[in-house]
C-alpha cells in the first residue's frame, strides 16, 4: 500500500475530483438537487473542492436525515453532494489497494450479487448443497423477520 501522503495527494488531486464528480453525477442526480447546481457549476465547485483539500480547510457537511417504510421503518442519513463526489475520489484511490486482501469470494458492495449467483456454479455439487441449505435458513428468517407478506400475516398473501 502507499504510503499516505502519497494517497492523500492523488485523493485531492484534481483529475481524481473531477472524475469522481463526473461519476458521481452519471448516476441520475445532475438533473436535480445540490447535483444541478454543482453540475452547472461543475469546474467551479470541483476547483473549491480541490483548494479545500489542499489547504486542509475542508469540513464535512451535515448529513440529511429522513425516514423510510419500505419493506419496514428506517432512519437514513444522506451528505451533501459535494461531500458524496469526495467519498467517491476516496473510494477510487483506496479501494484499488484494499480489493486484493479481502478474498475472492467477499462479494458485499463489491462485486454484486449476480457475481456471487454466478461463482456458486463453479463449486461441487456437495458444497453447493451446503450454501443452498445455509441460504434457505437466511432467507426463511429475513422473510418471517421483513416480509410479513411472505409468512401469511399479510393480505398480501391471500392474493
Amino acid at each position: 500500500m502507499k504510503p499516505l501522503k502519497k494517497l492523500y495527494r492523488e485523493i485531492v488531486s484534481l483529475e481524481n475530483l473531477c472524475r469522481a464528480a463526473h461519476a458521481t453525477l452519471a448516476r441520475g442526480r445532475r438533473y436535480y438537487g445540490e447535483g444541478a447546481s454543482f453540475s452547472f457549476h461543475l469546474e467551479r465547485e470541483v476547483s473549491r473542492l480541490h483548494r479545500d483539500l489542499a489547504a486542509g480547510a475542508y469540513r464535512h457537511g451535515r448529513y440529511q436525515i429522513f425516514q423510510i417504510r419500505d419493506p419496514k421503518p428506517r432512519t437514513l442519513a444522506a451528505a451533501g453532494f459535494r461531500d458524496r463526489v469526495l467519498h467517491h475520489a476516496v473510494h477510487d484511490v483506496v479501494e484499488p489497494g484494499l480489493d486484493p486482501m479481502f478474498i475472492f469470494e467477499s462479494y458485499a458492495c463489491r462485486k454484486g450479487t449476480h457475481r456471487a449467483l454466478d461463482r456458486i456454479h463453479h463449486f461441487p455439487a456437495r458444497q453447493r448443497s451446503v450454501v443452498r441449505s445455509l441460504s434457505e435458513v437466511v432467507l426463511d428468517r429475513f422473510q418471517r423477520s421483513s416480509w410479513p407478506h411472505f409468512s401469511g400475516n399479510s393480505s398480501y398473501a391471500n392474493s
